[in-house]
């Protein structure tokens, strides 16, 4: 911990005026950013304002268009037929209206007993001729429809009726509702009241003895250009408030629940900023939505030009204090991260080191006291101490390889060679070591040969690691104890495989195991011992042959290393494969 703490002192100057600047530069961005966002604020509410007031007027002129429309066609329907249940001329009547008024859906006359319009209650659809029939009724040669009677449409017509026959309206009364209790869809009904007198001027009050009704859609109703129109006429508009809004585009949507889909849409694609629909009161259209768009917002008044550079000179400032404290706290880690793992690996590699040292010291005293007399004792000491300092070299050269690499000092001298020959000869130098023993060692090469340039030595190395590597990580059973090596063909490369049935190694570990000094830090596999230096050479070989490294692994599956080598030729290949346990040969046939 001091060790750490020494080194964060180094920078405690640096990192504490970071903190100073910092603060400072945040103090005065948070200034500006408050009072250039009151600004917006006031501005934006402004404008949200004056644009729910122009919409406002727009949907009270559709409202009051679509009213007034329905006014006129209702009384193009002469009343006096209603309250004489005339059906005849009344079917005349409709007809002429539908040919009148296309935007109507629908046309309904509704009977009823004076004053009783909630009992006694007979509502007939208007159905128009069907010209190609010559049974069809005319009238001075001209086709004329039907009034039906229908039971499910007079109690749908009356639900919607009651629903709104207390309001008081002076002409039409509106619902949006089913027409029948069959029909499931809602639609936008009118409905003008038939009194008992044609005389208005009566003191007291008139009842009512009928209907006349009709639906429609928004899409048709009250034109079918009539929303297009008033929209463009509003968009064209130059005066007073609308023309402070500068350049405006609306969208009116039709919103049917499960979809919403545009009737009219100017200017830009953007959406809505102000939605308005027509009063829940007025029963006109619910699925109908209005929108507007400030294209060229004239009226908004952003921060003054002064506030906007100074918040940009603020955030310009405050970017570098904090791409400074970031490279700042980066160093800081990476030096403390650097020693961490370099302190890791002294006490890695004295144990390491310590190992053979001290087998080779026994074996040597043994031998120097004259205490091993016997010539097969003295071989087999002799022996040993071979491997430890064979185990000791390997270590060595692994620690100067590195050297030399972050160094740049290494060179390698590629050569035209066969891979076949380096891969089979470095497995048999490794059956031979401490490491191997008791691993079942599996090899497949391919026939012909693999021609690439390589350096035999830098890739045996390479080779050597992966070995010893999967050798350490393998498990304990004998069938966790199998490491297979593969050298295969890719289209433009030769890929050398070792794959070991070990403890295996982690998603997030995986990045990192190429690292220098790095060590998984699972317990299985901090029991293992090691430099973490093997798999960092195995890297620095590949790139330097123009290749990779790569690792396929999941915890207690195993791992696959494989390692890229660009190739010279590609020829077809045919596998031969053979096995062999603790030096004993074994061959399998594919």
């Amino acid at each position: 911990m001091p060790a750490y703490w020494n080194k964060f002192q180094k920078y405690r100057y640096l990192i504490a005026a970071s903190g100073v600047i910092l603060a400072a530069t945040l103090a005065l961005l948070l200034m500006q950013y408050r009072s250039a966002r009151r600004t917006e604020a006031q501005a934006e509410a402004t404008l949200l304002a004056n644009l729910d007031t122009h919409l406002l007027a727009i949907v009270d002129e559709a409202k009051r268009d679509m009213v007034e429309h329905a006014d006129h066609i209702t009384h193009s329907i002469t009343q006096r037929l209603v309250r004489d249940r005339d059906l005849p001329k009344l079917a005349r009547a409709y007809t002429r209206a539908s040919r009148r008024f296309p935007e109507v859906r629908d046309f309904f006359v509704v009977f009823f007993d004076k004053g009783q319009d909630t009992r006694n209650w007979r509502a007939l659809r208007y159905v128009p001729p069907n010209l190609s029939d010559p049974a069809t009724p005319k009238y001075l040669g001209v086709p004329i429809g039907t009034l039906t009677d229908d039971a499910d449409l007079s109690e749908g017509l009356r639900s919607a009726w009651l629903a709104v026959h207390d309001r008081a309206e002076i002409a039409v009364y509106t619902a949006y509702a089913p027409v029948s209790v069959t029909d499931s869809e809602p639609r936008q009904i009118f409905f003008h009241p038939v009194y008992e007198a044609a005389s208005m001027d009566r003191q007291d009050d008139l009842d009512r003895v009928g209907l006349i009704a009709f639906t429609a859609t928004a899409e048709e109703y009250p034109a079918p250009e009539y929303l297009r129109n008033l929209v463009t006429r509003y968009e064209n508009l130059k005066e007073g408030n609308v023309d402070l809004l500068g350049k405006l585009s609306y969208r009116v949507r039709l919103d049917t629940g499960n979809r919403t889909r545009d009737l009219i849409a100017t200017g830009n694609a953007a959406a809505p900023q102000r939605l308005r629909r027509f009063e829940a009161a007025d029963n006109l259209f619910p699925n109908l939505v209005f929108g507007v768009v400030p294209t060229d917002n004239t009226a908004l008044a952003y921060p003054s030009e002064y506030a906007r550079s100074s918040m940009l000179l603020g955030l310009g400032a405050a970017a570098v204090s904090l791409i400074g404290l970031a490279l700042t706290w980066r160093a800081t880690r990476r030096e403390m991260r650097v020693a961490q793992l370099k302190s890791d690996f002294l006490a890695s590699i004295s144990h390491e080191l310590k190992t053979p040292l001290t087998a080779i010291r026994a074996f040597g005293d043994l031998i120097h006291s004259g205490r091993a007399r016997d010539a097969d004792r003295v071989r087999e000491y002799g022996g040993l101490i071979k491997t430890e300092s064979d185990r000791l070299t390997a270590l060595i050269n692994n620690i100067l390889e590195l050297s030399r690499l972050e160094r740049g000092t290494r060179r390698y001298r590629l050569q035209e060679g066969l891979l076949c020959a380096a891969v089979a000869t470095t497995v048999e130098v490794f059956r031979h070591t401490p490491e191997a023993k008791g691993c079942t060692i599996e090899v497949a090469l391919p026939a012909p040969p693999l021609k690439t340039h390589f350096e035999e030595a830098a890739i045996r190395q390479a080779l050597l690691n992966l070995l010893s590597n999967a050798a350490k990580y393998s498990g304990a059973s004998e069938s966790q104890r199998t490491i297979k090596v593969a050298l295969t063909r890719e289209p433009a490369e030769a890929v050398i495989q070792v794959r070991d049935f070990g403890i295996g190694i982690s998603k997030s570990e995986q990045h990192q195991i190429f690292t220098a000094f790095h060590r998984a830090p699972q317990p299985d596999a901090q029991t293992k011992g090691g430099t973490g230096l093997g798999l960092a050479v195995v890297r620095e070989v590949a790139r330097a042959h123009g290749g990779k490294v790569t690792v396929e692994s999941e915890p207690g599956a195993g791992a696959t290393f494989s390692l890229h080598l660009p190739l010279l030729t590609v020829p077809e290949p045919a596998i031969e494969t053979h096995s062999r346990t603790d030096g004993h040969a074994k061959y399998l046939s594919n």
